[in-house]
């Protein structure tokens, strides 16, 4: 790998790590102004576990992403690590979807694709996100198929 290459995953890694403390801070403010708005209590619980909830999927797959990218500057990313990193970013891309299309089931506005009011709405955003999901869960076996290959070149050496 040229320099070139390990200049690209070095900014990579720096885009995740703002992505990571930003993400951070956004949550954090999230909580603190559901807390202070003023609303039902249950109704602030509720807000504050989805947030969670939602944040530990979006960093599990930032650090993920992040721990991929590092195996790439250490010049050894077909390993059977990133093949379940790949799995864990696309079953949670896939679930965050989901979620949403649920979430957005009673919502009006913005454009639909499927719409099955009140229980599931599609929308062009979740159809990009379970394709990313996919896109995630293709690369695992990629990098499942291209690790078998790697095992039997070096028995063969």
């Amino acid at each position: 790998m040229g320099n070139k290459e390990l200049k690209s995953a070095s900014f990579l890694k720096g885009i995740l790590n703002f992505t990571w403390v930003m993400f951070v801070f956004l949550i954090a403010t999230s909580i603190y102004i559901n807390v202070t708005s003023g609303d039902n209590m249950n109704f602030i619980a509720l807000q504050i576990v989805l947030l969670l909830t939602f944040a530990f999927f979006m960093l599990s797959i930032i650090m993920n992403l992040r721990r991929i990218i590092l195996s790439v500057l250490n010049k050894n990313p077909f390993i059977d690590q990133n093949v379940v990193r790949f799995r864990r970013i696309g079953y949670n891309t896939l679930i965050l979807a989901i979620a949403g299309a649920i979430m957005n089931g009673q919502s009006n506005t913005g454009t639909k694709i499927i719409h099955i009011k009140p229980i599931f709405s599609l929308n062009p955003e979740l159809l990009l996100t379970i394709i990313f999901g996919v896109l995630a869960l293709v690369l695992a076996e990629v990098f499942r198929m291209a690790l078998e290959i790697k095992n039997e070149n070096d028995l063969t050496i």
